[in-house]
């Protein structure tokens, strides 16, 4: 299935080449292009944990990752106003990109679902606390009960009726390292 969606993202990927040709600068091929390279991190993702491979880390800066894929986010969480607030000095972590921006892309497309009910909003943030890195991702919506809270990072645990509960499952193991 990996090998099949990769196949797919290259020929998104091609069409969006040809277009940004005729529209340069555009902010929605931009947001194409930056989906597609995303998609096929998130692809190579997939085949490294189907051959149990591990994603190598090195030193990157946070600031760098968030905004790279800030188009994206804001594509996705199109139901509520998204707010990226990050220093403008680098935060230096080890970890991998593709994490990263997986991780954003998860708990971004929750938390639009979360805040969409109020019409709210989705921060994601970065800065230092107690000289360690944070990224934040924090939204407006109604909350995720006591009960529920508890449980949330087991597998199949969903606040949502048709959740698969598998986001931040994954969301912590990256997280974890």
């Amino acid at each position: 299935i990996a090998h099949d969606v990769n196949n797919v993202l290259s020929a998104i990927g091609l069409a969006a080449a040809d277009l940004a040709r005729s529209a340069a600068g555009s902010p929605s091929v931009e947001t194409i292009q930056t989906a597609t390279r995303t998609g096929a991190e998130l692809t190579r993702a997939l085949f490294r944990f189907a051959r149990s491979q591990g994603v190598e880390r090195g030193p990157m800066d946070l600031v760098d990752a968030v905004r790279s894929v800030e188009p994206l986010i804001k594509a996705i969480a199109r139901r509520s106003q998204l707010v990226v607030v990050a220093p403008a000095e680098s935060v230096m972590i080890r970890a991998a990109p593709s994490d990263i921006h997986q991780l954003l892309l998860n708990l971004v497309s929750n938390a639009d679902r979360a805040a969409a009910d109020t019409g709210g909003r989705v921060e994601v943030s970065v800065h230092i606390e107690d000289r360690r890195a944070c990224m934040c991702v924090s939204d407006t919506g109604a909350g995720i009960s006591e009960e529920l809270r508890a449980r949330i990072f087991e597998r199949f645990v969903s606040p949502r009726e048709h959740g698969a509960g598998w986001g931040l499952v994954t969301v912590r193991r990256m997280a974890d390292g």
